[in-house]
């Protein structure tokens, strides 16, 4: 005689097991689809670029299509991600770049991904007494 009980419970425990095999084979497909579309150059970045003669050129601080988005004490500046090479743990300029069009593409990129945020004086915090 059938166990209708048992039978019911391995036709359930299958029907999950199958769920499950599908749910992580998309997840997975999903995560390799999302580490394909990464930038290589994202690995080189929050690193200090020097040039030729040992100077500090600025830090990398974003990738911006080929060009790696540099901080320097004048504000921000596009340098080719072809123009850069690792070197220990910093970065080396290999050869030289038009410095006015990416200071222009540096700046450029700041203005559209940097948001500047204003309070009016009523969210302000206020100033505690004796503090």
């Amino acid at each position: 005689m059938v166990d209708w009980a048992v039978v019911l419970y391995l036709v359930a425990f299958a029907i999950i097991l199958v769920l499950l095999v599908r749910l992580a084979t998309k997840a997975r497909g999903q995560v390799a689809a999302q580490q394909e579309g990464e930038n290589p150059h994202e690995a080189m970045l929050l690193r200090f670029i020097d040039d030729e003669s040992g100077a500090r050129v600025g830090e990398t601080v974003a990738v911006d299509g080929n060009d790696f988005i540099v901080k320097d004490p004048k504000g921000f500046l596009a340098v080719p991600t072809s123009s850069v090479r690792e070197e220990g743990k910093g970065l080396k300029l290999t050869q030289g770049f038009d410095e006015v069009e990416g200071r222009r593409k540096g700046e450029a990129w700041r203005e559209k991904s940097h948001k500047v945020i204003t309070y009016s004086e009523s969210e302000l915090p206020k100033d505690e007494p004796g503090g």
